[in-house]
């Protein structure tokens, strides 16, 4: 799996996912229209394949099977699995709804967290590819410009509504990677836990031998939403009055 997420490059030299990767995209037509729709039929069997049996059986060659096609021919539309792996993020980010404009800022950001949290664990097997590319494509934009103008409109300076809305963002993403899973951590794990921490000398360790269970964590929702509001007071103290 590590060299099918390695750095790949399209003809234009860029590394797939990267600021200028998205940039060309977004200015050149021609690498739009070199794509098309069948980079989209691409992705959209990607999804179903990765949803169903996990990161591992999504493959050029498995794709061009499920599309009755050989490998070569995808290649004519992607440069390989890490940008499948980019457009398929920006795929699943179409599922974020967007707030209103004028919903009060922190509602409307943290639901956006929630929300891409919500979507992201439905297609849990895509979470490791989170890491692969910059979040720059069109869909992810249109959601980064709704949640800044959201902000802006509530009084923040740029440079703090920016700061603060990409500060949740990155939470969120470090929450799905490094957080547990939707179904937490299993009893056998967190019995683990408790005996590791029992074991712990408590003259050397006072404070983490205070409470043991509090070491195996409270449930994933309740994990991230404790951070999440924590960050949301935090940034509301950069707000002028």
């Amino acid at each position: 799996m590590v060299n099918r997420l390695s750095p790949g490059r399209r003809p234009n030299g860029r590394d797939v996912g990267s600021v200028g990767w998205w940039h060309d995209r977004m200015v050149d037509p021609a690498v739009i229209k070199q794509d098309g729709l069948n980079a989209i039929r691409i992705v959209d069997t990607a999804l179903v394949l990765l949803d169903a049996e996990g990161l591992d059986a999504v493959t050029m060659r498995r794709l061009a099977t499920e599309m009755g096609t050989g490998p070569s021919s995808l290649y004519r539309h992607v440069s390989g699995m890490r940008e499948v792996w980019v457009l398929l993020v920006e795929k699943v980010i179409e599922e974020v709804p967007l707030p209103d404009l004028d919903t009060e800022w922190g509602n409307a950001v943290g639901q956006m967290a929630r929300d891409f949290r919500v979507v992201m664990l439905a297609h849990e097997n895509l979470i490791p590819a989170l890491v692969v590319g910059q979040m720059l494509g069109p869909t992810a934009l249109i959601a980064r410009e709704r949640g800044i103008a959201i902000m802006l409109r509530a009084g923040f300076s740029p440079v703090d509504a920016v700061a603060g809305f990409i500060s949740i963002i990155r939470y969120t993403l470090g929450h799905l990677i490094l957080g547990p899973s939707a179904a937490g951590r299993p009893d056998s794990v967190r019995a683990e836990i408790d005996a590791l921490v029992a074991d712990l000398d408590p003259e050397q360790f006072p404070a983490s031998t205070t409470d043991a269970s509090a070491f195996a964590g409270v449930a994933p929702d309740e994990d991230f939403e404790r951070g999440l509001q924590a960050l949301l007071v935090g940034i509301e103290s950069r707000r002028p009055r």
